[in-house]
């Protein structure tokens, strides 16, 4: 037999749940910071954690580099997440010969966007 259940003198058939009420799900959300500079032939994306007051995490900058030479199928992606490097690279612009895969232009873009992120104070 179901279980009713009587209110208010009306009997109704018993539900443990209400129809399209769902139970929370537990989550645990990573914040980030993020910037991204796009040319023609490659794409530069910045990203630092933050904590749920939106304080930089330290030493969790990145840039993910993508070339777009091709067509979008043959891109290739590069991640790089030393961020003293990124830093010296901001201040001088020089890096070891074959370092970056990059074209001159291409680097001179990184190079004033890690200024940018310098100045911000997010590198």
């Amino acid at each position: 037999m179901e279980k009713r259940i009587e209110v208010n003198g009306v009997w109704y058939v018993r539900e443990d749940s209400i129809a399209g009420v769902t139970t929370p799900v537990e989550i645990d959300p990573t914040y980030y910071i993020g910037a991204v500079v796009e040319t023609e032939t490659s794409c530069f994306e910045f990203s630092v954690l933050t904590n749920e007051e939106n304080v930089m995490r330290n030493d969790t900058q990145t840039i993910t580099y993508t070339n777009k030479e091709g067509d979008r199928k043959d891109w290739k992606e590069d991640y790089w997440d030393n961020s003293e490097w990124l830093r010296e690279l901001a201040a001088t612009g020089k890096t070891d010969e074959g370092e970056l895969p990059l074209s001159e232009s291409d680097k001179n873009v990184l190079v004033e966007f890690l200024k940018e992120l310098m100045y911000k104070g997010l590198l």
